[in-house]
């Protein structure tokens, strides 16, 4: 085989290309095959299509494109997180708010029975009988709402209220109830001791009374820890609560009285 190259200015090139002329004795022959082979220079790719005779060249060029980058928002959505619905309570807990409601229930028909009956018109109470008035009234709405607020606890599907809501106003009865006989055995504890006050008024009225709101708070500590448990409330709740326990006995005990004393309905002691 001999290979022959040409000059790049050969008559049937011109000036872009070069002519290679390869000869090879053909075999059983003497004479020889000669191939021309014409080599684009300006364009490389068709030199390199020489190695490939079966690849094709394609006819057209796709146009390039300019991409513009994109900022996208990628910040997450998270959904607010809700307190679940409270799972169904026991057959004690049923029963114990029942039984705590039905104290509240009872507890305002006998401040409704002092209204009707006209109870605090006569005896030492007669020249306040006003103002006891209301203060009973308010406080038998209290023990109403009390009364709701435990039937909401033992409730198997919710109702009314947010389970926060219900939570919170659990607590809030169970402290104002714990605070309530806390004082009220505080004072026993002083009228016996001869500190102050009448030791012969610590009766056993007075012993069933105080042991009648003992028990109520119990029934709402129950109630109120279970529903905190089966409605997944955290210490938050529980602190919110215990908070209003000053707010409703200063209400009953100072501020109310302070108003109705202001507008001429309440003595001065």
């Amino acid at each position: 085989m001999r290979v022959r190259r040409t000059s790049p200015s050969g008559p049937s090139l011109g000036a872009t290309g070069t002519l290679t002329r390869i000869s090879a004795p053909q075999s059983g022959q003497g004479s020889q095959a000669t191939v021309d082979i014409h080599v684009d220079l300006l364009d490389p790719k068709r030199s390199e299509d020489l190695h490939h005779p079966h690849m094709e060249r394609p006819t057209t060029e796709i146009p390039a494109t300019t991409h513009t980058a994109e900022i996208t928002d990628t910040t997450e959505t998270r959904p607010t997180l809700e307190p679940r619905p409270p799972t169904p309570p026991g057959p004690f807990v049923v029963a114990v708010g029942l039984l705590v409601a039905l104290w509240c229930a009872g507890f305002a028909a006998i401040s409704v029975w002092f209204e009707f009956t006209g109870y605090f018109g006569v005896g030492q109470y007669a020249d306040d009988a006003t103002a006891i008035s209301v203060v009973n009234w308010f406080v038998a709405v209290l023990k109403v709402l009390g009364a709701a607020v435990a039937l909401l606890a033992v409730s198997r599907t919710p109702r009314f209220l947010a389970p926060r809501i219900v939570g919170t106003l659990l607590w809030a009865a169970f402290a104002t109830l714990a605070v309530y006989v806390v004082g009220s055995i505080t004072q026993a504890v002083v009228m016996l001791t001869g500190v102050a006050g009448d030791a012969e008024e610590v009766d056993a009225s007075a012993v069933g009374y105080v042991l009648a709101f003992l028990l109520a708070a119990m029934g709402f500590g129950i109630l109120a820890t279970s529903y905190a448990r089966r409605a997944g409330l955290g210490a938050r709740v529980m602190l919110i609560g215990v908070c209003g326990a000053p707010v409703v006995l200063g209400s009953v005990l100072v501020i109310l009285p302070a108003i109705l004393r202001a507008v001429g309905l309440l003595s001065v002691p």
